[in-house]
């Protein structure tokens, strides 16, 4: 037989022999019997992938076949269960083997399953067994297979937490944070204890300690609150850890597991301020000192500096010493004090009591807040009073003069006081006993009149005087004249014609009232000088007769003076033709004076050189003139002395009376040295002058105010100024016996007191790019400084530091920190130079010192303060007003970004204090054509924003009059109120270049009728510039001269533009049945219609009839009763 693989039972086999038709043998049939023994065994194979089957928790998964080891007669099903569907299933529950594919091995995907239990590898067994019910009957005693599959654990002990909001965060005020805590899986057996722990119980406590998990609520999430502890010390946001822990009482599989903490930021509820301290001290007492007191512990400390501002005490006036940026160091400790000095510069001014303040700024050392805004007033009481504490005393000089000439008076009133003025105080004279009142203050101490002069002592400074003063009467009288006498001889007989008779008067010139009395006579004379002072002398004795003239109107200290008359009588039977008068003078004075040489000639001081016939005129060094061997040759002269000069009879040997003249020399005094004066700032300078005389003659000195001319300002060789404020030339002079120097100027010198200027502190960037300067002119620091020099004080960099050409210094590589330049100025002697210190905070740029989002190289550049966040002062940070980022700090929000170096941008408010601005009115008349009662009128009214800048509550007056009726308006911007006239506009931007306002009204009367447009008010107001803050328009109204029933108005403008464009029939409605015709100069119809209706627009037949005049018929009625004849006149282009 055949063998098969089909499972079967064992078979019977029968054979029957039949015959056949196509055999040739024929046999009888015959039935024989057999079997086959079936040697097929059921069964079937599990082949696993690997040799082993093994899942994961993870849900891996692997695989086995299963495939039958015989061929069934029908179908074979196999049941496939996991024996622990918790740790692993099967793919398919069941396999189906048929006859046809019993050789084909099937596959079962086992996969692994999870669970949150710590429960490690876990073995499960597949187990493949025989659905008998469903099964060939050959296989159903099989037994069961099983596989056996290790499905390795994922679960890994541990616990989560959750912090609400993603982080943990709590304040020293109380509030309160939570987090949750949940295990990761689900422990086998035992519970599982967390620990709670704060790592800062001083920042913050936990509600719970220990956390307890079970088996059954191992994944509830169980909370834990945090609650933030309160300290009185400003330290800022502190960090602080919760740490969570697995106890040791715990579920083995947790033991092993890591800690977890929840950092916690406790917020700072603690605020800490420094405090300046307002004093006062004296001028005079030096320093003032203030105290800068911290209130709050601060954590770490930090530094703060400190700056004088200007109040009414300035450095401009030297009132005090500037600080500027002096760093203070608090340790942080709550109370402490540090404290500095303010130091007043002492001056001799009465002024009131002077102010300045004292702020903080450059915060620094801490990134806490510290609030450093207090400010200090410091008083510097003046404790100054009048120099001029004590008052001159006289010293009894001589008061009163007597001089020759009054126009040749002075004195010097200074020399009647010995008494040293106090210092910085000079002795003043006043002709008013009020010596307060300074407008009968002398401007020199020299006078050159009689009168009443009051000295005193005199502080320029203050303005304020001595005590008292002394008084000093000066009186000054001139000395009378007795004039100049011509000696005269006279005959002692009337024999010969001789005249014997002589009037004394008539030998005088020039004199002053006086007496005459004789003086010297010849023996056994007999002179009577009668009342008329005439004298005859006949019979008297040859000689010499001497009279004297002496004056009586001397006044104290003046006495009367003399002179003398010669009067020689003589034989006039002797004949001379010398005549019997001297040489006439010409001048007054007899003696004459000369400076350091005499070169003269005698006869200038003639009034004539004529000599009598037969003579000639003779200068002699004798008063004999028959001394010939005296007589000069001319009278040139060179020397001094005295010179006769008389007419001369030589036949004769006689001479005339004589003329004595007498030439003086004098010398002129050399001025040998002189001595200027400086001082640094305004003073009383003192200027001498020394000067020496050939003759030893008596010097005196004169100092004047000018180089010619000018006045005369002292009479000494030591002359002491008023006080001076600026360089003042003076000149002086010395004199002897009338013979003057020329004016040497002497100077006195008044150095201005140097300024160093006013400082200004600034940052710089150490690192190019970073938005800040990288290099710094010293000068820009400075404002209002005289020439100087600038020098390193403090330099971070250990002598790296360069300063620059031209003062500029390059921080680019340089450390950081603050570098201090100190300026001192250059000065004159005696001035020495003043110093001010600038201090450069130098930084990488990124830092922001005063927290308001913008690094201190972000402010350089803007201009802004690195140390103040609202530099401007407008309740914005100024990373707010740049950025338009909100700072939770202030209450202000941004709404876009504005300029935070400007007060008023974007809060403008009176506070703000902005400047003036200008607004421009304008008003015009639209279509501003005559017009007509009950004609309408636009006015449009313009606001121009000439400054492009942001204004408030404007408020425009336009008040309609009754001539104008109200018909509608409209406004760009703001409202209109009709009832007030007044136009307000809320507010204009920088971007609304202008606002218009039309108002529409009707004319209701006649003339000229204005209407004016007037700025009432802005802010920020409209106060400088003025002369653009109204406009009046002027609008003319006439009557209408077509107002009755059947009138043309025969002046039309029919261009289309909507009025007047047509020809008007007053009231043609009245008159239905009227003929109308028009005709132009030529007497052609050019336009003809019945029952005109007012619509003719001035069209012939030809089109558009030009502008010009035409003539027209009006028949009212047409019937010939009310005919009108006119003109019309066509106007274009109107």
């Amino acid at each position: 037989t055949n063998g098969d693989t089909v499972i079967e039972a064992d078979e019977a086999v029968t054979v029957t022999l039949n015959s056949t038709d196509n055999g040739t043998l024929s046999l009888t049939e015959n039935v024989g019997t057999s079997s086959f023994t079936d040697d097929d065994v059921a069964g079937f194979t599990i082949v696993e992938e690997g040799g082993a089957t093994a899942t994961s928790e993870s849900g891996t998964t692997d695989t086995f076949t299963v495939v039958l080891d015989g061929q069934p007669t029908s179908d074979v099903v196999f049941d496939i269960v996991s024996g622990d569907t918790g740790e692993g299933t099967v793919d398919l529950d069941q396999l189906i083997f048929t006859n046809g594919n019993w050789d084909t091995p099937q596959t079962i995907t086992v996969s692994g399953e999870n669970d949150f239990i710590i429960d490690g590898p876990q073995t499960y067994n597949i187990t493949v067994s025989i659905n008998d019910a469903a099964s060939n009957d050959a296989f159903d005693v099989l037994a069961e297979q099983t596989v056996s599959v290790e499905n390795s654990d994922d679960d890994i002990a541990g616990f989560t937490i959750v912090e609400s909001a993603g982080n943990t965060a709590t304040s020293e005020a109380g509030t309160t944070d939570s987090f949750t805590v949940v295990l990761n899986r689900q422990p086998p057996v035992n519970d599982v204890i967390l620990d709670i722990a704060s790592g800062d119980n001083g920042e913050g406590t936990v509600d719970l300690t220990q956390l307890t998990f079970t088996t059954a609520d191992w994944d509830t999430p169980q909370e834990v609150t945090v609650t933030g502890v309160d300290d009185a010390t400003v330290d800022g946001p502190q960090t602080y850890n919760i740490t969570v822990s697995v106890n040791g009482g715990s579920a083995a599989s947790y033991l092993l597991v890591p800690s977890q903490t929840v950092s916690v930021v406790n917020a700072d509820d603690d605020s800490a301020s420094v405090t300046l301290s307002n004093e006062s001290g004296n001028e005079d007492d030096g320093a003032i000192t203030v105290s800068a007191t911290l209130d709050n512990a601060v954590d770490g400390g930090f530094t703060v500096q400190v700056s004088t501002l200007d109040g009414t005490a300035t450095i401009a006036d030297s009132d005090y010493t500037l600080i500027n940026a002096l760093t203070l160091t608090f340790i942080g400790n709550a109370g402490e004090v540090q404290t500095f000095d303010v130091t007043p510069i002492a001056d001799a001014l009465i002024e009131g009591d002077e102010t300045l303040s004292v702020s903080m700024g450059n915060l620094s050392g801490t990134s806490l807040s510290v609030d450093i805004s207090d400010t200090a007033t410091v008083i510097i009481n003046n404790d100054d009073s009048c120099l001029a504490t004590t008052s001159p005393v006289t010293n009894g000089l001589d008061t009163e003069f007597c001089v020759a000439v009054l126009s040749d008076f002075n004195q010097n009133l200074n020399d009647y006081v010995d008494t040293t003025p106090p210092a910085n105080t000079n002795l003043r004279w006043s002709t008013s006993s009020d010596i307060n009142d300074d407008t009968f203050y002398l401007g020199t101490n020299v006078v050159n009149q009689a009168g009443t002069y009051y000295g005193f002592f005199y502080d320029l400074l203050n303005d304020c005087t001595s005590p008292s003063s002394v008084t000093v009467t000066l009186v000054v009288n001139e000395e009378p004249n007795a004039g100049n006498t011509n000696a005269i001889s006279v005959c002692n007989t009337t024999e010969g014609g001789g005249n014997t008779i002589i009037d004394l008067d008539d030998r005088i010139t020039n004199e002053d009232s006086g007496v005459w009395t004789l003086t010297s006579a010849q023996t056994g004379s007999s002179i009577t000088i009668n009342a008329n002072n005439i004298i005859n002398f006949d019979g008297q004795p040859l000689g010499n007769y001497v009279f004297t003239y002496t004056t009586d109107t001397a006044q104290l200290p003046c006495v009367d003076q003399s002179v003398d008359l010669t009067i020689t009588v003589i034989d006039c039977s002797l004949p001379c033709n010398a005549g019997n008068t001297a040489p006439q003078l010409s001048g007054t004075d007899t003696t004459i004076e000369f400076c350091d040489q005499v070169n003269a000639d005698l006869n200038d001081y003639l009034a004539s050189t004529t000599a009598p016939s037969g003579t000639v005129l003779i200068w002699s060094t004798s008063n004999d003139p028959t001394v010939t061997g005296a007589h000069l040759i001319g009278g040139e002269v060179v020397e001094p002395g005295t010179y006769y000069g008389f007419f001369y009879d030589e036949t004769n040997n006689c001479a005339s009376p004589l003329l004595p003249i007498t030439l003086v020399r004098n010398f002129t005094p050399t001025i040998d040295s002189t001595t200027g004066d400086v001082s640094c700032g305004p003073s009383i300078l003192t200027l001498t002058a020394t000067a020496s005389v050939t003759d030893d003659s008596t010097i005196s000195y004169t100092w004047y105010d000018a180089p010619t001319g000018g006045n005369i300002v002292e009479t000494s060789d030591t002359f002491t100024t008023n006080t001076l404020s600026e360089t003042t030339s003076y000149y002086v002079t010395a004199s002897a016996n009338g013979c003057e120097t020329e004016r040497v100027e002497v100077v006195a010198t008044i150095n201005d007191t140097p300024n160093a200027g006013t400082p200004s502190n600034t940052v710089a960037c150490n690192v190019a790019g970073n938005g800040g300067p990288n290099t710094i002119d010293l000068d820009t620091t400075l404002t209002g400084a005289d020439p100087g020099t600038w020098t390193v004080i403090t330099d971070p960099s250990n002598g790296a530091l360069v300063i620059g050409t031209e003062n500029i210094v390059d921080f680019v590589g340089l450390p950081a920190g603050d570098y201090v330049f100190e300026y001192t100025t250059t000065a004159e002697a005696p001035c020495t130079g003043t110093t001010v210190q600038v201090t450069i905070a130098v930084s990488d740029c990124i830092v922001d010192t005063d927290g308001d989002g913008l690094t201190d190289g972000e402010e350089a550049t803007l201009g802004t303060s690195p140390t103040n966040p609202d530099t401007d002062g407008d309740g914005l940070t100024d990373g707010e007003e740049v950025l338009v980022e909100d700072d939770p700090s202030t209450e202000a929000v941004p709404e876009n970004a504005t300029d935070p170096l400007d007060a008023c941008d974007p809060f403008l408010t009176p506070d703000c204090n902005p400047m003036d601005i200008d607004l421009g009115i304008t008003k015009t008349v639209l279509d501003n054509r005559s017009k007509l009662i009950g004609d309408e009128v636009t006015f449009e009214i313009t606001v121009t924003n000439n400054d492009l800048t942001r204004v408030l509550d404007i408020i425009v007056s336009d008040v309609l009059s009754a001539s104008f009726n109200y018909g509608s308006h409209q406004a760009s911007l703001g409202e209109y109120d009709v009832e007030t006239g007044e136009w307000s506009i809320p507010e204009m931007t920088a971007e609304d270049a202008e606002a218009t306002l039309t108002i529409t009204v009707t004319i209701a009367d006649l003339n000229d009728l204005e209407n004016t447009a007037t700025l009432l008010s802005s802010f920020p107001a409209d106060a400088t510039v003025t002369d653009n803050n109204s406009e009046t328009v002027t609008v003319n109204a006439e009557r209408s001269q077509c107002e009755d029933p059947g009138t043309i108005c025969n002046i039309f403008s029919p261009n289309s533009d909507g009025y007047n464009d047509t020809l008007t029939l007053v009231g043609h409605e009245l008159y239905p049945n009227n003929t109308f015709e028009v005709f132009d100069r030529y007497g052609n119809s050019v336009f003809q219609m019945n029952g005109y209706d007012s619509s003719w627009d001035g069209t012939g037949k030809n089109g558009q009839l030009p502008k010009g005049t035409y003539f027209y018929i009006l028949d009212l009625n047409g019937d010939g009763t009310d005919v009108i004849k006119g003109w019309i006149q066509i106007v274009r282009n109107n």
